[in-house]
């Protein structure tokens, strides 16, 4: 009868480390994630300052890069403590393949548009400002975000189109004549 008190005895007293163990390591890991995520956004400062005394249009675009910046990290950070304390990161990385698959499916115009805005930004074929005529819209481009670009049409109507559509159309840009020519 000691004997098996003395087991459960040892038994719990192992347990009790088991468990103050999971929580120190918890505890580091949510500390090398906060240290991670301050980094990004020293880094994140740092590049928006640069970029804006540039004048770059791409600073609009530096949360969303910020937002997966963190999300891998985050990522990262819980796989490293599921791999540490025994789980396969095989299946976990499969599962997420197969997750990030069917929602790449499913958002597919998103991320068109999202890529559709970079390039936009990229080219510089318009900007803020520009009169332009896209087929048989018109319009002075108000806003240009991740998803679309916003004109304001003649007639004062807002007319918006998909940045995919945008990238895949024929611009023509009256406004670039007009700056050439303050430029000489």
């Amino acid at each position: 009868m000691e004997e098996m008190l003395l087991n459960k005895a040892a038994a719990d007293s192992a347990q009790g480390v088991i468990d103050f163990c999971l929580i120190a390591d918890l505890v580091i890991f949510v500390l090398l994630t906060i240290v991670f995520f301050r980094l990004l956004d020293c880094f994140n400062a740092k590049l928006k300052k640069s970029l804006e005394e540039k004048d770059s249009s791409i600073v609009r675009f530096l949360p969303v890069f910020e937002r997966i910046a963190k999300g891998l990290v985050l990522f990262f950070v819980i796989a490293t403590f599921l791999q540490s304390h025994g789980y396969s990161m095989a299946s976990l990385i499969a599962g997420f393949g197969i997750t990030g698959l069917a929602v790449g499916f499913a958002a597919k115009e998103t991320i068109a548009g999202a890529f559709g805005a970079i390039a936009i930004l990229a080219d510089k074929s318009f900007q803020l400002g520009d009169y332009i005529i896209v087929g048989a819209v018109e319009g002075t481009v108000e806003d240009i975000n991740m998803r679309s670009t916003k004109l304001r049409a003649p007639d004062g109507s807002i007319i918006i189109i998909p940045n995919n559509v945008m990238v895949s159309a024929i611009i023509k840009n009256t406004s670039a004549p007009k700056k050439a020519k303050k430029g000489k």
